[in-house]
């Protein structure tokens, strides 16, 4: 009993030792890891673009109670099926994102002005964007130039799986446009440079709310609730490498195609190379 003992006293203290790969690939990365921002790092995308003819409203309820919610359930299972509409066309385009100099805005904030320069085309998307891009020790965002709230969050610190946050996104004009994010898995992710251990994939959608929908003549027919959603791949010491999403869906309805998709993937930076990637190279 004894030796039986110590031997599992062994195991548990060689569970917990940091030098363990196994272990130290489940720890989440940090917020200046998983999206490194020095000033001229640049990015080069692709994005795919679909689109197809304009469906029509059917998920419409006679009162608000009747509408039924968005959830990371609806948001996985679009993704899961993208559906497609029909009469589709594709069009391609490449765009770069390239961090500039540190800035002041009106309001005081520090900010990195992310610029989204075209290559052949620009489409960028909901989810991943450019704009006045701060990193703060609780989250990472975007600022309209005269707001001290974000106007936008990527990733909040805490990056562990399972992690949600939400964010009011006109709260002013309309208080139910909402942002809603999860952390829903920790994986290796393909990149330009490499395979990248300890990514994180984060679902995301924005809720437009309850809003009464017309026909083609103005007439009322009814409440719907709309929403766009949406993937995005981050690898430490890359940044964004992969943003999946699908716009014009509507609750109660979900796995009709909507109005379109995008495909946004990385195919070359940062550039300059950070070092920190190569900590989480396999």
């Amino acid at each position: 009993m004894r030796r039986w003992l110590l031997l599992m006293c062994l195991a548990f203290a060689i569970a917990g030792c940091s030098n363990d790969p196994v272990r130290s690939r489940t720890i989440p990365p940090t917020l200046t890891e998983i999206w490194p921002s020095a000033t001229g790092l640049t990015w080069t995308y692709k994005s795919v673009s679909r689109g197809w003819d304009t469906p029509p409203v059917v998920a419409v309820y006679a009162n608000a109670s009747l509408v039924p919610p968005v959830t990371f359930d609806t948001v996985a299972a679009v993704l899961a099926a993208r559906p497609a509409g029909t009469n589709a066309t594709t069009d391609s385009a490449s765009f770069q994102l390239v961090f500039g100099d540190t800035l002041r805005l009106v309001t005081g904030i520090l900010v990195r002005p992310l610029d989204e320069l075209p290559v052949g085309g620009n489409r960028t998307g909901r989810f991943l964007h450019g704009g006045y891009w701060r990193r703060t020790s609780e989250w990472i965002g975007t600022h309209a130039a005269f707001d001290t709230l974000p106007a936008w969050k990527f990733l909040e610190a805490d990056l562990s799986v399972g992690h949600t946050f939400s964010l009011a996104l006109l709260p002013e004009l309309a208080p139910d446009v909402m942002l809603h994010a999860r952390v829903v898995r920790s994986l290796s992710v393909s990149t330009p440079g490499g395979t990248i251990a300890n990514g994180i994939e984060v679902h995301y959608f924005v809720d437009f709310g309850i809003n009464e929908m017309t026909d083609d003549g103005g007439a009322p027919i009814g409440l719907a609730r709309q929403f766009a959603c949406g993937a995005v791949l981050y690898a430490p010491g890359v940044g964004p490498v992969r943003n999946d999403e699908r716009g014009g869906l509507f609750a109660g309805a979900s796995l009709r195609p909507g109005y379109g998709d995008l495909l946004i993937t990385l195919t070359s930076g940062p550039t300059p190379a950070t070092s920190v990637a190569n900590r989480f190279a396999r």
